[in-house]
């Protein structure tokens, strides 16, 4: 299985031009992928080209379902509406359930804010399921970010928590609301966390928190790897610290010995964020 993420900035590259048709050719170069992960996707907004990245993305991958969670939604006089979020694609036979969650926003006046939010899908792996989110952490308050981190572990530990339960619901058939929503049996989180690697963040996530890093994995179990850079490589101007990483695949526990490669294309330029893809055993 292999599943992609990527910060695509509004399809706005490192030349500062919007080009939607680079990220899918940035995306088909990975080859067959079972789930597209996308954080920053706009839709009818004038300062990122005023397009529907959303639906012209969908209409490039017909094979697939989508998952669409938005911080906002604006209604225009024309009828359309201005959005921007996370836009998860699974292919069709894959995707068992999804949801949309609000990080939370505290209110951290005068830092600048945008409403962050989760796109949760339940996907088919082998003879298991796994819950992936999708997601677009906060950049400007530690405060924010902080609270949406605790979030994010509550909600993995709140969906393992039903891995083991034998509870079903008293009264239920297959097609009311009580029937039992499908759970994963594993958690991966993945996007743009605006999280430094090694960070005080980073630490408390993969210690205390409990959260695998999927590329240190990989970079353990072969001896010349080295850890590759997801932002900041050729857009210095915004990022004048360069390359680094923030960009990540998260799993839960039981997850880490399924984990096969997890590669980065740090030559396009079609973003200031690199596409990293996680790839796991057959």
């Amino acid at each position: 299985m292999r599943l992609l993420s990527w910060n695509i900035q509004s399809t706005k590259g490192c030349d500062h031009v919007f080009n939607i048709d680079r990220i899918i050719k940035g995306i088909q170069a990975f080859g067959n992928l079972d789930v597209i992960c996308l954080q920053e996707v706009s839709r009818h907004m004038v300062p990122y080209n005023n397009d529907d990245q959303k639906s012209l993305i969908e209409e490039r991958f017909a094979g697939y379902h989508s998952t669409w969670a938005p911080g906002f939604s604006r209604p225009l006089a024309n009828g359309k509406k201005q959005e921007f979020g996370n836009l998860t694609l699974v292919k069709q036979e894959v995707l068992l359930d999804q949801r949309i969650h609000q990080l939370p926003n505290p209110c951290v006046s005068p830092a600048i804010q945008i409403p962050r939010t989760v796109a949760e899908t339940v996907i088919r792996y082998k003879d298991t399921n796994i819950t992936l989110l999708n997601t677009h952490l906060a950049y400007h308050s530690e405060i924010e970010s902080t609270q949406q981190i605790v979030y994010l572990t509550q909600l993995r530990d709140q969906i393992l928590s039903h891995k083991n339960s034998l509870t079903t619901t008293l009264i239920s058939s297959d097609n009311d609301a009580y029937h039992l929503a499908q759970k994963g049996q594993h958690v991966i989180l993945c996007g743009d966390l605006n999280i430094a690697l090694n960070s005080t963040k980073y630490l408390k996530m993969t210690n205390d928190m409990a959260w695998i890093d999927s590329a240190d994995i990989v970079i353990k179990d072969a001896n010349d790897s080295v850890r590759q850079p997801t932002c900041g490589i050729f857009d210095t101007a915004l990022w004048p610290g360069g390359a680094h990483v923030r960009d990540y695949f998260l799993c839960s526990l039981g997850l880490h010995d399924k984990i096969k490669n997890m590669e980065v294309n740090t030559s396009t330029t079609a973003s200031d964020h690199q596409p990293i893809c996680l790839t796991l055993e057959d």
